[in-house]
């Protein structure tokens, strides 16, 4: 699974590599991937929003700037300056947070950060524990969900909480399925 999965990732790699480099997928993705694969910070030099959003979090690390919190007094331009990144700032104006993790310690301070670190072990430690292979008829479905929503709370910091939500269920309904299948054995 894990090898196949590599082989489509190199294959999803070499693909965009090669359409963004000839340009294929637009002006912006090609000015975009560009900057990325030759400037001296590679693909963070793409992600400034991440730098500010660490910046801003170290700044207010206890409780944050509250839930979506707007750019008032310009504090992600002038922490953008003060590390001498170009960030471009969103249309809606909010704080950046690059990742869940980055964005919950950004809004809600350090307990979004204990949150989400929670959750992350707390998904690692099942899938270790092989649980969800209880049910083999989910273990595709386990597994593309897991991949895709830990790249979504490492990355993405808008992206399906809902899923995020239904993983976490998902794992917590294996682990009574295990705790179950183990005490009748007992």
């Amino acid at each position: 699974l894990f090898l196949t999965l590599g082989v489509a990732l190199l294959c999803v790699n070499y693909t965009y590599e090669y359409l963004a480099s000839n340009g294929l997928l637009g002006d912006r993705v090609y000015e975009k991937y560009m900057l990325q694969k030759y400037q001296k910070g590679g693909i963070a030099s793409g992600r400034s929003d991440s730098a500010v959003s660490i910046a801003l979090a170290l700044k207010s690390p206890i409780f944050g700037y509250g839930s979506y919190a707007k750019n008032k007094g310009n504090i992600a331009d002038k922490t953008a300056e003060e590390l001498g990144v170009d960030w471009d700032e969103d249309s809606d104006d909010l704080l950046p947070g690059h990742s869940h993790i980055w964005g919950a310690w950004v809004y809600a301070g350090l307990g979004g950060l204990i949150y989400w670190l929670y959750v992350i072990i707390y998904l690692i430690k099942r899938f270790r524990e092989g649980i969800m292979i209880l049910d083999k008829k989910l273990l595709g479905y386990t597994m593309l969900i897991f991949m895709s929503n830990m790249w979504n709370i490492l990355f993405s910091p808008f992206q399906g909480r809902l899923s995020v939500i239904s993983l976490v269920v998902l794992f917590m309904v294996y682990e009574q399925m295990y705790k179950e299948k183990k005490l009748s054995h007992a």
